[in-house]
């Protein structure tokens, strides 16, 4: 499998059952008060089995299998967050052509996502240490194309009933700060 990447470069961790999995090969600058990046999924199978998060070192990357601490993800199989054995439903299901964004506010300390550029609001809250991003696919066929040096959400993106769309500002109220590059 041909790792394709933007800013840094993902390294493949081996785990212990079918799956993909990969960390980048960066932390999340110290200096950096606000970090975000996209994962546009390319290919899926049936089952859109792709999850994007944030992480641990330690951790083990093998996000849609087994779960421990230190690992905060979005799963496109079944719309859940998940952390250790913590999980809800947040989202819709990801699917191809979709670009599923993943930022780390360091002073709240929260996780937040976003699908298609659409704000999804803030599953994960206390969350500290020194994070790496995450991704992971369990589909044979499944592709990803990461980008680490996207642009932080500085709208959102709403869509009505009847199809219109409008954007406003950020629901959480933060002001954007400019994040350091990998």
């Amino acid at each position: 499998m041909k790792d394709q990447y933007y800013g840094s470069k993902l390294k493949w961790v081996n785990v212990t059952r079918p799956a993909y999995a990969a960390r980048a090969d960066f932390c999340i600058p110290r200096d950096c008060g606000e970090y975000f990046f996209e994962t546009e999924v390319l290919a899926g199978g049936e089952v859109c089995s792709v999850a994007v998060g944030f992480g641990w070192f330690t951790s083990d990357v093998g996000m849609n299998g087994r779960w421990e601490s230190g690992i905060w993800g979005y799963h496109g199989d079944d719309g859940m967050v998940r952390y250790g054995v913590h999980e809800e439903k947040y989202g819709e299901l990801f699917h191809v052509g979709d670009i599923i964004g993943c930022g780390y506010i360091k002073r709240k300390g929260i996780i937040y996502f976003t699908k298609n550029r659409k704000y999804l609001g803030v599953p994960f809250e206390g969350v500290r240490g020194q994070l790496y991003p995450m991704v992971s696919l369990t589909n044979p066929g499944s592709k990803i194309k990461c980008r680490f040096d996207a642009p932080i959400p500085d709208k959102v993106i709403t869509h009505s009933p009847n199809g219109e769309t409008s954007t406003s500002a950020r629901e959480d109220g933060e002001p954007v700060e400019q994040q350091s590059k990998g």
